[in-house]
């Protein structure tokens, strides 16, 4: 038996490795990587919701191109626009004229 200081040790796994997107499925429609296989993160409460094409694609292209859970977007966008209510309410603005006042993407 070897002794500890002369065994190799193997390297660290990588949960948050990145998988390639887009590819098509038996039915013709676009695959995307499984959430649950990037890194376990401790939420255990599941909501179901259907949204449009476009937004779909867009949520899930955004959380690629940024290497983030949809999630994490979607947390992060509700984390925003919360604090954009409490500037609303602060500044007697609606939220409507807050978020018009900020600049276009």
């Amino acid at each position: 038996m070897l002794a500890p200081e002369h065994m190799e040790s193997a390297p660290p796994l990588n949960h948050a490795q990145a998988f390639p997107a887009g590819s098509v499925g038996a039915f013709g429609k676009a695959r995307y990587p499984d959430g649950r296989s990037r890194r376990r993160t401790g939420r255990i409460e599941q909501i179901n919701v259907k949204v449009s094409a476009q937004f779909n694609s867009d949520l899930r292209g955004l959380a690629d191109r940024h290497g983030h859970l949809i999630v994490e977007v979607l947390e992060r966008a509700l984390d925003t626009y919360l604090r954009v209510i409490a500037a609303a309410e602060a500044s007697g603005q609606s939220v409507a004229q807050i978020l018009d006042s900020l600049p276009q993407v």
